[in-house]
């Protein structure tokens, strides 16, 4: 895929409005041009602050299944609207992120079952959130030429929103 592909197919696609539909209440957003907002048929993106606010106020173990889906969304942005690959995805992350191991398995699954909206709400949010950023940005190599944007590139921007919790990654510059 070229290097904003998967931008604009994330913009394009019907994965702006989560899993099951959720948007991000109008106190989170600012309307402007940037931003369409709902009932214009364009993304509801979060602003920055509203972003970091929302990770921030969620459990360490949801950030790191959160980290885990958006490289993962980045990674195969074509798959966005396969909801069994996004379950199955979400499912594979939250068990390595919360090694709970085989014997904790009933565990396991309630807690898949009981964080899965948020989880995914929230990585669709940010998947929206970093496409929006990239879009203003040209990546260029050492003599100012256009260069592919590549996914560690991608991957840096989405955690500079985890704030400064050693776990969630790096706080904003």
């Amino acid at each position: 895929m070229g290097s904003w592909g998967w931008i604009g197919l994330i913009l394009a696609s019907g994965a702006r409005e989560g899993l099951r539909g959720a948007r991000i209440p109008a106190t989170m957003v600012k309307q402007s041009e940037q931003n369409e907002g709902p009932g214009s048929g364009g993304p509801v993106v979060p602003e920055p602050e509203a972003m970091r606010a929302e990770l921030d106020g969620l459990a360490a173990e949801e950030r790191k299944v959160i980290g885990g889906m958006i490289v993962a969304m980045m990674r195969e942005p074509d798959k966005l609207r396969d909801r069994e690959w996004l379950l199955e995805a979400y499912s594979h992350i939250a068990s390595q992120a919360l090694e709970l191991g085989d014997e904790r398995l009933e565990e396991l699954r309630e807690w898949i079952r009981s964080h899965r909206d948020t989880c995914l709400n929230a990585s669709f949010r940010l998947f929206l959130r970093v496409a929006r950023d990239l879009e203003t940005r040209e990546p260029t190599d050492e003599d100012g030429q256009p260069v592919a944007l590549t996914l560690g590139q991608a991957t840096i921007v989405a955690m500079t929103y985890f704030g400064s919790d050693p776990s969630g990654g790096p706080a904003p510059a």
